[in-house]
């Protein structure tokens, strides 16, 4: 990850004291991510009866 990113994010974490960690932010962002992605792309029946 780039350095810059990696100080945003630590600096973000910090001053809002709303995440425990970077590692914190992070997670929540990609769970957030892939239930956004299940809910646009639902999975298709790949079998045909």
């Amino acid at each position: 990850m780039p350095r810059r990113l990696m100080d945003e994010l630590e600096q973000l974490v910090k001053e809002s004291g709303y995440w425990l960690s970077v590692v914190d932010f992070i997670r929540e962002g990609t769970v957030e991510k892939l239930e956004r992605w299940k809910r646009d792309h639902p999975a298709r029946d790949t079998k045909e009866s």
